[in-house]
């Protein structure tokens, strides 16, 4: 585990904690899945050490080290941090990567603020959460060992019971409720879509919900499930670093599907 500093931003009746590490260079806001915290990306993390970026990490409120908002919430309110935070630390623009919740999220951000978000890496970040039956059964977790499943469904059972239930209930529809097919018909900043190849159908990327576009980019990482950056953490820094562009590539070393 990396030794990290833990910093926060006061907002009202909540308290985000955020990190900050890497080189100078373009920001890297790297937004995590429900349940989940900033430690998921300590593997990525380490992948990019000493390459030419600015890698913020936030927590979202009542996940890690983020205190607990005491009433309703949702996914426009997580959103809504992660701007706050840019504006809190003069960042007027920058690369948005958000795994499951956390691509959400990042789209969400985009609509909020256009102006704020450079592009979008989203690894597993549904367009609508009905997306997420665009692939076959028995891939969630892919090739993760059983004491990392242990670990992520401890923390995510742990996380939900910090919130009331009324308030988790709200969230989470706000979160079935999303749809960020509009966003995604009309891109105003280049997108990158990122999916674990397990389980893919050849009806995948339609059920999917992301339309071809030529600001619309894919990559497909072999061999792994949902939790791609703790399954994959190398190949998941190497599309970090990527230019998104309308070829469709993949990521580096790795063959089309």
């Amino acid at each position: 585990m990396l030794f990290v500093r833990c910093r926060f931003l006061h907002r009202p009746q909540v308290r985000l904690a955020y990190e900050i590490d890497g080189d100078p260079g373009p920001w890297l806001l790297f937004l995590h899945g429900a349940g989940c915290d900033n430690r998921d990306w300590d593997g990525v993390r380490a992948c990019l050490k000493g390459k030419p970026f600015r890698l913020l990490f936030l927590e979202f409120r009542g996940h890690g080290a983020s205190s607990v908002f005491p009433g309703p919430f949702s996914i426009e309110d997580l959103a809504a941090d992660a701007l706050a935070l840019l504006k809190h630390l003069a960042i007027p623009r920058a690369r948005f990567v958000g795994h499951s919740l956390g691509g959400m999220t990042a789209l969400a951000a985009a609509r909020q603020n256009p102006d704020a978000v450079e592009s979008v890496i989203l690894i597993e970040g549904w367009t609508a959460l009905r997306a997420s039956r665009a692939f076959g059964p028995n891939r969630f977790y892919g090739n993760l060992p059983s004491q990392a499943i242990e670990r992520i469904t401890a923390k995510a059972l742990a996380t939900r019971r910090r919130h009331t239930p009324d308030n988790w209930a709200t969230f989470w529809s706000s979160v079935q409720a999303f749809d960020g097919s509009d966003l995604l018909a009309s891109p105003f900043c280049l997108v990158r879509e990122v999916y674990g190849a397990m389980g893919r159908r050849p009806d995948s990327e339609k059920q999917l919900l992301v339309p071809a576009h030529p600001r619309i980019a894919w990559s497909w990482i072999p061999d792994c499930g949902h939790y791609v950056p703790l399954e994959k953490p190398a190949e998941t820094a190497a599309v970090c670093q990527m230019p998104i562009t309308p070829s469709g590539s993949h990521a580096p070393g790795t063959p089309a599907l």
